[in-house]
């Protein structure tokens, strides 16, 4: 099941790689292949949704080459939601079926490509649904967070300083809606915040064991180490980030 699906997605992609964007995408979506996998293992599911899971990783972004194509953006907000095209692509013509041949999987594949970006997972899912649309969203923001910390993503100058209420969600340990930031640090915290959305030990191991959250803020530092009020708040955001994720690895 899975060769079909990696050679029918490498055919659809092969046109978009000429756009490094789109490559990027292309890696991203095969890393997160592998960390639904290793998620999945993690809480003893069968092989069969082991295989579910993988599928579902490959197949999160399948929206994003054609957002990059029509769009030249992959910022959601200005453009057209990445999850709901995914699915709308895999709807129209029953295109699903060049991944997958047994359909009795499509309601959860559709639901947890639709909600793997959401900022809150939709409450009307099903136990299963739930289940996958979890995976997804932590395999994806494990990911995103890899790229902050080789430089794909992230590392620009900040001039400004995280506002007021920017901090106190991080200290409540929420999620940051990127519909209330209001400069450049505010939108810097976005990915230091995703710890909290997330649903595994696993997760939360698979990030402190290879210092994300310590090479991202150490990135952001390099670049802003003349703003001395912003590196003494990322240095307390590191603190309750990392104390967060120590609570949530299973000893």
């Amino acid at each position: 099941m899975l060769n079909k699906l990696q050679k029918e997605f490498d055919d659809y992609t092969k046109d978009y790689l000429k756009y490094y964007r789109c490559e990027l995408k292309y890696n991203h979506s095969y890393r997160v292949m592998e960390l639904s996998k290793i998620i999945s293992e993690s809480i003893s599911l069968s092989e069969d949704d082991i295989e579910l899971s993988q599928i579902i990783g490959l197949l999160h972004d399948i929206g994003r080459f054609d957002q990059f194509k029509y769009y030249n953006s992959f910022v959601d907000i200005n453009t057209i939601d990445h999850g709901d095209l995914g699915v709308y692509l895999l709807k129209k013509d029953n295109n699903i079926r060049n991944y997958i041949i047994d359909s009795k999987y499509d309601n959860i594949i559709y639901n947890a490509i639709r909600n793997h970006n959401k900022f809150i997972i939709d409450s009307n899912l099903d136990d299963r649904e739930l289940l996958f649309s979890k995976i997804i969203r932590d395999a994806d923001k494990i990911d995103i967070m890899y790229l902050y910390v080789i430089g794909e993503l992230g590392n620009k100058r900040v001039e400004d300083n995280i506002s007021d209420d920017i901090v106190e969600c991080i200290k409540e340990n929420k999620l940051i809606d990127s519909h209330n930031i209001k400069n450049l640090a505010d939108k810097m915290m976005i990915v230091l915040c995703f710890p909290f959305d997330f649903n595994y030990s696993k997760s939360f191991d698979i990030i402190y064991s290879r210092g994300y959250i310590d090479k991202i803020i150490d990135n952001y530092i390099n670049v802003s180490f003349d703003n001395t009020d912003y590196v003494k708040e990322l240095n307390n955001i590191r603190n309750i980030i990392n104390e967060y994720i120590l609570s949530h690895i299973s000893k």
